[in-house]
C-alpha cells in the first residue's frame, strides 16, 4: 500500500485551467501578430524600396523568403515540439521572433532584412 500511494504523490500534476488559458493567450497572441506583420508588409513595399535602395523585385523577394522559411518550417516544428517539448520550442520561437524582429529595425541593406526575415519565420510556423 505504501509503494501505491507514493507512487501516487510523485505523479506529474496536470496543467491547472489557468496554465492552459495562457498558453491559449499566448499562441493567439503570436498567430496574430505573424498575420498582421506580413499584412502590414505589403503596403510598406514602397517605403521599403527607397530606404534601402532596394528594387520592387528585391523589394518582395523579403515576403516570399519569408513565407517560403515558415513553410519549410511548418515540416519540422511538430517534430521538434516531439523531441524536444512544446514548451521549450514555444519558448525558443518566441525569442527568435523578438531578436530578430528587433535587428530587422536596424538593417540597412536588402540582404540583411531577407536574412533575418527568414530567420525571423522559421519559427513561424509552431502555430
Amino acid at each position: 500500500m505504501t509503494t501505491a500511494s507514493t507512487t501516487l504523490d510523485h505523479a506529474p500534476s496536470p496543467a491547472t485551467p489557468i496554465k492552459a488559458a495562457h498558453m491559449l493567450l499566448l499562441l493567439g497572441f503570436m498567430g496574430v501578430l505573424t498575420s498582421l506583420w506580413n499584412d502590414m508588409l505589403i503596403p510598406m513595399l514602397p517605403a521599403l524600396q527607397k530606404d534601402l535602395g532596394a528594387s520592387p523585385p528585391q523589394a518582395q523577394q523579403v515576403l516570399s523568403l519569408s513565407l517560403s522559411a515558415s513553410a519549410f518550417m511548418a515540416l519540422w516544428h511538430g517534430v521538434l515540439a516531439d523531441a524536444l517539448g512544446r514548451r521549450v520550442v514555444l519558448l525558443a520561437s518566441l525569442g527568435v521572433l523578438t531578436v530578430t524582429s528587433l535587428a530587422c529595425l536596424l538593417a540597412t541593406r536588402i540582404e540583411h532584412l531577407w536574412a533575418l526575415r527568414k530567420c525571423r519565420d522559421w519559427r513561424r510556423a509552431r502555430v
